[in-house]
């Protein structure tokens, strides 16, 4: 059976038996399951595909247990398989899908349609047609906002956020990130508040926020702890804003002398 639907090449053929899966008929039970089996063993060469063995769109995990590593032209006929034996409607696009994409690298492929999806403003590119799904996915993903679900993001954030924010700096921040920053506050200009160079702004600021309840003045840092403003903060630092929340700050690069006051006994 498994070396009969692999040979299937015609066409009118596999729309016939497709229409008959539609109508009710089966192959037999774990038919798809021997296919798998047989996928496992079989040798594989050039381009592999991920297979979800139970698919995503019916419950599967993306789970080591759950995937297996299979040849494109494989990965079309166990969809097939599934379909034939199981009926699922979800089985069936995923092959008509991918057999009219076997020939393409679809990964380039992909970004290719996003790029004339941008040019033209269309697809996910269309504002219009991002507001509507805005508004139908904040509905659906508000009433579906557990605390597991919020758990999960948060992780996932703070996993990856720094590693992405450190990717997205210019060249300028950088460049003041590895300064030593010294920060004066209006009601202490007397008082230096020295941070050795951080990895961000968000590492300075929390840096300058522990400094001033070390010194004992945690009223300073009351508008850095409770503002939402972070651009505030970033701007502040690239010297696009002379003062924030009562501080200004000096820049000194690593050659510099000038904080030698500061250390010497």
């Amino acid at each position: 059976m498994i070396d009969e639907i692999e040979n299937i090449r015609i066409k009118k053929t596999v729309q016939y038996i497709l229409k008959r899966v539609d109508k009710g008929y089966r192959l037999k039970s774990g038919t798809y399951d021997k296919y798998i089996n047989y996928l496992r063993n079989k040798p594989t060469i050039g381009n592999l595909e991920k297979h979800h063995i139970v698919p995503r769109h019916s419950g599967g995990l993306d789970i080591t247990t759950n995937l297996i590593q299979i040849m494109p032209r494989d990965h079309i006929l166990a969809h097939l398989l599934r379909f034939l034996e199981i009926g699922e409607k979800g089985d069936k696009l995923a092959y008509i899908f991918r057999r009219h994409t076997y020939n393409f690298d679809l990964s380039s492929h992909g970004k290719k349609i996003a790029a004339i999806h941008k040019i033209n403003g269309t697809g996910f590119f269309n504002s219009e047609l991002q507001r509507k799904l805005g508004r139908k996915g904040g509905k659906i993903g508000g009433s579906k906002n557990t605390q597991i679900k919020w758990d999960a993001r948060s992780k996932v954030g703070k996993q990856y956020g720094v590693q992405v924010g450190k990717s997205n700096q210019s060249e300028l921040l950088k460049d003041i990130l590895a300064c030593t920053l010294v920060f004066h506050h209006r009601d202490a200009p007397d008082i230096p508040f020295i941070i050795p160079p951080s990895d961000s702004a968000a590492e300075v600021k929390r840096k300058l926020i522990a400094l001033c309840e070390e010194l004992g003045y945690p009223e300073f840092a009351a508008k850095l702890i409770t503002s939402p403003n972070e651009g505030l903060f970033h701007n502040f630092l690239k010297g696009k804003k002379p003062t924030a929340y009562g501080w200004v700050v000096t820049k000194i690069s690593a050659e510099s002398t000038f904080l030698d006051e500061f250390y010497l006994d």
